[in-house]
């Protein structure tokens, strides 16, 4: 487990039960995020990545999965180095 992935399921494991999620499960559709959880993850993935979203990046597509997340995190970090 990558150590973003363990943040983030860290993270998540304050707010919902995460012993069932796996990496590709969509956490929307599995019922793991809702709207208000969603607004703290995002907050909490500025915060503890040190990357800004920008407009764009508000894609449920870059946040759907644990795996999504890492890649999108991934690609960010790089583009603001």
């Amino acid at each position: 487990m990558s150590k973003i992935n363990e943040a983030v399921r860290g993270f998540l494991a304050g707010l919902c039960d995460v012993d069932s999620l796996s990496d590709d499960d969509d956490i929307f559709a599995g019922g793991f995020v809702n709207s208000l959880y969603l607004v703290q993850m995002l907050n909490f993935i500025q915060s503890e990545f040190s990357i800004e979203l920008d407009e764009d990046d508000y894609d449920m597509a870059n946040f759907r999965s644990l795996n999504a997340i890492e890649t999108f995190i991934n690609e960010k970090q790089k583009d603001q180095q």
